[in-house]
């Protein structure tokens, strides 16, 4: 092989691995960016109406509204996080499934203008499905693989 040739073949191998680099950080950098907004902000959420639930039992629900804009808040983090993940290229067809039948989960359990028992008992099991299955009782290290595994348990458990 000649001296230009061998000097072209490493130029070759050198931009490959370069290019190589470069497409693997920004597949982590999508991917990290989707799981951050399901841990913060749909995990934060989802753990402000567990507050929210719980202060309203103790309350004898005077104010269900509280709870009812809570629930909206949740869908909203949802919505963003799976368009986001969907935008990116970083959600597989199952998770992107789950989110949304997770999101139906949350918008069903909304209570009606005129909070009725049935609401109450609704919501009630709504926190405690999220319970059963570790949604609302996970610590701050909690790994986007452990929460989409939650999910999962928690969409499974209601179909």
């Amino acid at each position: 092989m000649s001296r230009k040739l061998k000097i072209i073949l490493a130029i070759s191998v050198a931009v490959n691995i370069i290019l190589f680099i470069i497409l693997t950080l920004e597949y982590n950098k999508k991917h990290t960016v989707t799981e951050k907004i399901f841990l913060n902000l749909v995990r934060h959420e989802l753990l402000l109406l567990n507050e929210n639930l719980d202060a309203q039992k103790n309350n004898g629900w005077t104010e269900p509204v509280i709870v009812q804009i809570q629930l909206i808040d949740v869908l909203d983090a949802i919505y963003l996080a799976v368009s986001t993940g969907i935008e990116l290229n970083a959600l597989s067809k199952k998770e992107i499934e789950n989110y949304n039948e997770f999101w139906r989960i949350i918008r069903n359990s909304i209570p009606s203008h005129e909070f009725t028992e049935t609401d109450k008992v609704n919501l009630e099991q709504l926190q405690k499905q999220l319970d059963d299955v570790g949604i609302i009782n996970g610590t701050n290290t909690e790994t986007y693989n452990s929460f989409r595994t939650k999910i999962e348990l928690l969409v499974d458990k209601v179909n």
